[in-house]
């Protein structure tokens, strides 16, 4: 080039020019050419180097080097660079020399990159040097490149593979996202939006943490890059059958838009279980049975798993059988488990209850059930009842007996008891004890008023009993006509609807104590004669503890005596010897004394082998009681002696030989023989034929031998012995024995026994007299006496004198 040479010195400034001076150098231009301008992102981009030497030498050594964008791939060159530049460095292939004026050229192939960020400017730096050149200036080419940005969003089911999802189940989701621009972006972000029907369960890659598992910060996206997220939702129990399921997605990033995404909707396949409660009857008795009928179904379009049934009973019912059986129980919680309950199906349960005792009318009480599935379905159904109940209390008592006496102790046992199946509240028990019995005691404090005890009872419970007693003494003496001991007691309540009809009960116990009467008569009847005068004293008594009424006292003398008025005034005769005396009233244990007077008749006869009066006591029978009565016989019986055997000692009797007789007597009749003058004994005498009497010892007063004798109850026999008997010559061996031979009347001066004295009977007056002699047969003569023996008073000469007329 041209310049000008300026010389300066260190002085004071001079200068000098020397003129212009020529220096023939090179020098060399170089510039860089884009052939499109924008250039689409991933497109082809070709620059042109063009270099000129603009010098007045020529250059040599030329080095092109070119700097690409690191937006941009070298593909290739003509002249093609030098090798292992990587296409950036020019030498050996560039011409040797470059003329001044000369110009070349370098075309050069590149490939933008395809993914670039918007607004992206290539920026191309090409550099020339040479020798003799001075430092030449880099020349740049930019470039626009022209960028899109296009973000896409895929959501993808992948199972099911239907279009419907049972409740509880899973749905796999895959979100695929593409970066379909030519632009890099950035910040690229994925946001779940989870239908409220379903929960997040998974995901690969795992969302950012603490953002409730809905997002994936995906960061930059490359053009063409894309990728995915695995996603794991359950669609969440319970949720209504056939609702659909939406679930979207949206991606994002600093160059785009928010780009939301959603799958095809998916219908929710869910059991709709429901259940319904219900009885026969809304008001039910207490104390009856019912049934509970659970029906369930389940109309949803899928099946049920897991299904429990529960029903909590009400506590005013007590659980008896189920059907099906129930799997547990817990108190009043039945449990019934099923696998599952298909879809469009139904079925029942039937629970049987009594419903308890004992409970107010009105009382209401409620059912409660419950079917829920695993899959977190449920129905509920209550039942409410009311009960309808009354109270029915009744009351029995008894003293376990039918009858009672005087002055016995009766406990009664009362009984109570609620036969309703309502509880009776205030329950009272009276008991009003009846007359003639008086309080003992009784089981609790039973507090009286006016002869009635109260026993306070409080709430009796349904079908609960209890029992009180009350004791009590029946009077000492009872009342004429008193024939039962009633007792009557009632119970009571507060509460309405007890049936009235059995709230009394009464026990009646007969009187067993009846009217008991005695009477008997004292007398002297030992030694009956003729004439006597016998006073019979009778006493009566009521010997029970119960007055009676209309007591009559009869008398029946015998046909051979006479009634002698001078006894008790009162008798009445009533005839055919029946008398009677009115007493009327005879209080308990109450006695009385009459006398009644007959004489015994002159003569005695065969007939008349006792006196019998009867005294008869008999009251009215009053209450209706059968009559009392009671009867005493007094009787003067009348004896009657014989002579039963005879025997000898020495049992060989010969003539003018004593012996001795034993005679055994006997009392045929009914009253005892004795002397009625002494109440001594009688005799026994012996006659022996001829009529002259032997000579004998002991007695022989009068002509004939004779003993005493004991006196001889009636059936009895006595021993009477006469000794010194003997046979004399010319004599028959006749022997024979009479007993009682005895006048009546005593030695002058005493009084006779007799009445009259004249009275023509033996010492014991007999029935009969023809049987008192013993005529023994005598081998070998058999000669038997049987004499009549007639005694007779003879008052000049108070002797017996026998007549004796013997008959063979």
């Amino acid at each position: 080039g041209t310049g000008i040479v300026t010389a300066t010195s260190s002085g004071p400034v001079r200068t000098d020019t020397a003129g212009p001076i020529t220096i023939l150098a090179p020098s060399l231009t170089i510039a860089k050419l884009d052939n499109q301008d924008p250039v689409p992102a991933g497109g082809f981009l070709g620059y042109t180097i063009i270099y000129t030497n603009v010098g007045n030498a020529a250059a040599q050594g030329i080095v092109i080097t070119d700097t690409y964008d690191p937006n941009v791939t070298f593909v290739g060159a003509v002249p093609s660079p030098n090798s292992g530049t990587g296409g950036t460095v020019w030498s050996g292939s560039l011409p040797a020399s470059l003329a001044p004026g000369e110009s070349r050229e370098i075309q050069i192939f590149t490939q933008v990159g395809s993914s670039l960020p918007v607004s992206t400017v290539l920026t191309n730096t090409v550099r020339i040097s040479g020798l003799k050149l001075a430092q030449s200036m880099p020349f740049t080419q930019t470039t626009k490149v022209t960028v899109t940005s296009d973000l896409q969003l895929a959501k993808v089911q992948v199972s099911p593979l239907t279009n419907t999802v049972r409740v509880s189940e899973t749905i796999n989701y895959q979100l695929i996202y593409t970066n379909t621009g030519t632009a890099i972006l950035h910040n690229v972000v994925l946001t779940e939006t989870y239908d409220s029907a379903v929960e997040f369960v998974n995901a690969i890659p795992a969302p950012v943490s603490g953002t409730d598992n809905r997002r994936w910060d995906i960061g930059p996206l490359s053009a063409g890059q894309s990728g995915s997220v695995a996603l794991t939702v359950i669609v969440k129990a319970p949720q209504p059958d056939g609702m659909p399921l939406v679930n979207q997605a949206t991606i994002d990033s600093d160059e785009t838009d928010p780009l939301a995404t959603q799958s095809p909707p998916i219908a929710v396949r869910a059991p709709m279980l429901s259940l319904s409660k219900h009885t026969t009857a809304t008001v039910v008795p207490a104390n009856s049975i019912m049934t509970y009928t659970l029906a369930y179904t389940n109309s949803g379009s899928t099946h049920a798993t897991g299904v429990v049934i529960t029903d909590r009973l009400p506590l005013s019912v007590t659980f008896l059988s189920a059907i099906p059986p129930y799997a547990q129980r817990s108190d009043n919680l039945l449990t019934w488990n099923f696998t599952q309950v298909v879809t469009n199906s139904a079925g029942t349960i039937a629970i049987r209850v009594r419903v308890n005792d004992s409970q107010v009318s009105g009382t209401l009480f409620t059912n409660t059930a419950r079917i829920a599935a695993a899959e977190i379905v449920s129905s509920f159904a209550s039942l409410t009842n009311h009960i309808s109940s009354a109270p029915n209390v009744t009351l029995s008592k008894s003293d376990g007996r039918t009858s009672a006496a005087a002055g016995q102790v009766l406990t009664y046992t009362l009984i109570y008891s609620n036969l309703g199946n309502a509880p009776a509240l205030n329950v009272v028990i009276t008991d009003r004890i009846p007359s003639n019995v008086t309080f003992v005691r009784c089981t609790q404090p039973c507090p009286t008023a006016g002869g009635v005890y109260t026993f306070s009872i409080g709430t009796l419970d349904a079908s609960t009993s209890g029992q009180k007693t009350l004791t009590v003494r029946v009077s000492p003496t009872l009342p004429a006509g008193l024939r039962a001991i009633t007792n009557t007691a009632r119970i009571r309540t507060t509460t309405t609807g007890d049936n009235p009809t059995d709230d009394f009960a009464q026990d009646v116990d007969a009187i067993s104590t009846v009217p008991v009467l005695d009477i008997s008569a004292s007398f002297n009847a030992a030694g009956p004669y003729p004439g006597k005068v016998i006073t019979h004293t009778i006493r009566y008594t009521n010997v029970a503890a119960i007055d009676t009424t209309g007591v009559i006292v009869g008398a029946t003398k015998s046909p051979y005596v006479t009634y002698l008025p001078s006894g008790s005034s009162g008798w009445t005769e009533l005839g055919g010897n029946t008398y009677t005396w009115y007493v009327g009233d005879l209080g308990a244990h109450q006695s009385g004394v009459l006398t009644f007077v007959v004489s015994l008749p002159l003569t005695f006869t065969q007939v008349m082998s006792a006196f019998v009066n009867t005294f008869v006591i008999a009251d009215n029978g009053p209450g209706g009681a059968v009559p009392a009565m009671d009867i005493f016989t007094a009787t003067t019986g009348v004896p009657d002696l014989v002579i039963e055997s005879v025997t000898f000692s020495p049992g060989q009797v010969v003539i003018g030989t004593w012996f001795t007789a034993t005679v055994v007597i006997r009392n045929l009749g009914q009253g005892t023989g004795l002397n009625p003058f002494n109440g001594g004994g009688t005799a026994v005498d012996a006659f022996i034929d001829p009529s002259t009497p032997p000579p004998s010892s002991g007695w022989d007063s009068y002509g004939d031998s004779f003993d005493y004798v004991d006196p001889v109850p009636p059936g009895m026999t006595t021993t009477g012995t006469i000794a010194g008997l003997r046979f004399g010559q010319g004599q028959d061996f006749v022997l024979y024995f009479k007993i009682d031979n005895w006048d009546c009347h005593p030695l002058p001066p005493a009084t006779p026994p007799c009445t009259p004295p004249e009275a023509d009977h033996g010492l014991v007056p007999e029935s009969d007299e023809t049987n008192n002699v013993y005529g023994p047969v005598t081998p070998p003569k058999y000669r038997i006496f049987l004499p009549f023996v007639s005694k007779n008073y003879v008052p000049t000469f108070p002797t017996f004198l026998p007549h004796v007329s013997k008959n063979r």
